[in-house]
């Protein structure tokens, strides 16, 4: 799954990593809730590591938010 609507930000979602331009996140850990999963990330980028957790939501086919950003297939 890949970009922000009118934007050029990117994600990368496999099964153990979630990434950005910036930014690398393993994902600890998932739960499902409804059409949306709810993931904790521990996450690195421009040498500093964080952890957070993100909602993923599938909207429908090709179309998905991450934290409320609506994101496209690209």
């Amino acid at each position: 799954m890949g970009c922000v609507e009118n934007n050029d930000i990117r994600r990368t979602i496999s099964r153990t990593t979630v990434s950005s331009w910036e930014s690398s996140c393993r994902i600890l850990s998932s739960s499902a809730r409804g059409k949306s999963y709810v993931l904790k990330l521990e996450c690195s980028g421009e040498g500093d590591t964080w952890t957070r957790t993100s909602t993923f939501k599938l909207l429908k086919r090709g179309i998905m938010t991450v934290d409320n950003t609506r994101f496209v297939r690209c």
